[in-house]
Parts: C-alpha cells; structure tokens; sequence
C-alpha cells in the first residue's frame, strides 16, 4: 500500500476558508460541533491546521535536504486542544442533548477477530459482487479489543471473537444491550468489489451455521443495542451506503453519501432505546473508518 503525504498547505487554506472570518473564536474553543457538507463529509476538520506558524515551519524543512515529508512535527492541528464532535444536522444534534444516557449494567463488549475460512459455506453461496473469500483469511487481531477489556476489567468486559463471532450470534444475543461501549475490530466492507456492483455495507464475521460472515447494513440496523459509545475499528466504516441498501434497512431517506454507510446503520441501532454515540457523537437520528 502506497500513502502520500498530507496536503498540509492546502489544509490551511482550506481551513481559513471554513474559518477564516471566525478564526479567533474557533481557536478559543474547548468543544467545536462541526455540521459538513459538500466535500468536508469525507475530510474529518481536526485534520486542518489551526495557525500558520507550524504550516511555515513545514514548509521550511521541506526545502531542506533529505527532507521528511511525513514530519509535522508542530503543526497545530485544529483537534490540538479542543474537542471536535461531527453532527450530522442541527435536529440530530439537539435530539442527542436530549438522549438519556446507556442504562446497561456491563461496561466493554469486544467483537471481532474473525475464525479464518478456506472456503465459503452452503449459506454463503457467492454472486458475482460479493467479496472474495480472502476477505475472510486475514482477521484483524483482537489484540485491542483485550486492551479496551483490560480498561473496565474482566468483571465489565466481556470479548466475542473467532467462531462465537458470528452475525446470527448477535442478531440473537439477548445480553447484547448490556453494553455501554461496544467495540467491532473486523474488516469493514462498504466500497463494492468492483466499479459495477453496489455498495453494500458490512462487517466481516465468522461462517457458521446460520450465518454468512456478514453483519450487514440491515442487520446492524435491527440489533437491540442500548450503548452510549459504538467503536468501529475497520476501514471504510464512513463510506457510502447505496440507496437500495438503506432502502432495504427500511431507512427512507439518504443512501450514497459519506454518512450513510455503516455508521448510519449503527446510528438506528437500538431505535427505541439509548442511541449509541460513533466516535465522538451521539448521534440517533442519521450518520457517518477504518
């Protein structure tokens, strides 16, 4: 995999565009609520730089020999200092004000480290845009997940991985709402395998009886959750959702945008009782990697 450099240069601009004309306000905040749109739904704004002094420096080492293009050492990150919380509109964002916090008992449910599958089951049978079973040879390790449980102790934790992962599993767990943090640490599959397929979103789990190692976008929407905070630790969490996709989960608007991918899905998840916060906010209304 090949990164490139962050654009730091273009980041400032783009940050005096957004806040220029509100620049010391914005700098002497401990908590900014940010509501995107456009472009900025798929660029998180504590990646932008909050004052120029750092950008220069940057620019300064670069034009030096054997220059580090990844050091931003000193750059005053707009999340530097304060809080960033994303909302997804201003009626979500007085309705999550209004949300009652999680009235679980337990405290950490890990999940994830999916059981490893030379080949797809009966259940499972492959079309043309499912992912190849690869997708299922390479679980991500479990070892955050047993660094989150040793935060709240084995007393009010509990960890589901390997061949207990599984969709069917948590469609039927009925302590599942017992959870104030749950955390997925799995492959998030939102982009379509290829150009021509849709997107459907999921979370990659174990094959077993019942179930087809994906917890999809409609079956994220139907657990019964009653959690405060929903860690989800993959990649392409915040991407896309097709619209036939949210339509299937019975969600009637949105559908193609950044928010409406797994996020939103775990937005509606629990509908009736506590919502769970992703990342930073609790949002129950609509949504947003890994």
């Amino acid at each position: 995999m090949v990164s490139e450099p962050f654009d730091l240069l273009r980041a400032r601009t783009l940050y005096l565009s957004l806040f220029g004309a509100v620049d010391g306000e914005v700098r002497s905040l401990k908590h900014l609520v940010f509501e995107p749109d456009g472009p900025m739904l798929e660029l998180p704004p504590y990646l932008l730089p909050a004052t120029q002094a750092g950008v220069d420096a940057y620019a300064v080492r670069l034009n030096r020999p054997g220059a580090d293009e990844y050091d931003f050492t000193g750059v005053d990150w707009l999340a530097r200092g304060r809080q960033v919380s994303i909302s997804v509109s201003p009626r979500s964002f007085l309705d999550v004000r209004a949300i009652a916090p999680s009235r679980a008992r337990q405290a950490y449910l890990g999940l994830g480290n999916n059981a490893v599958a030379v080949a797809r089951p009966a259940v499972a049978v492959a079309d043309e845009c499912d992912w190849p079973i690869q997708v299922w040879q390479q679980p991500i390790s479990a070892d955050e997940l047993r660094v989150g449980a040793s935060v709240f102790g084995p007393a009010q934790s509990r960890i589901v991985t390997d061949k207990a992962f599984t969709d069917a599993a948590l469609l039927t767990d009925r302590s599942i709402d017992q959870y104030r943090v749950v955390h997925f640490a799995t492959h998030g599959l939102v982009t379509a395998p290829r150009p021509e397929c849709p997107a459907r979103p999921a979370l990659v789990t174990s094959f077993a009886d019942g179930s087809d190692g994906l917890l999809t976008f409609r079956e994220i929407f139907d657990l019964k959750l009653d959690a405060d905070v929903v860690i989800l630790s993959a990649c392409d969490t915040a991407g896309s959702a097709s619209i036939g996709a949210s339509r299937e989960a019975g969600v009637a608007t949105g559908g193609n945008y950044a928010l409406d991918g797994l996020v939103r899905a775990f937005v509606g998840a629990g509908r009736g009782q506590s919502s769970p916060a992703i990342g930073q906010s609790r949002s129950r209304s609509t949504p947003p990697s890994g």
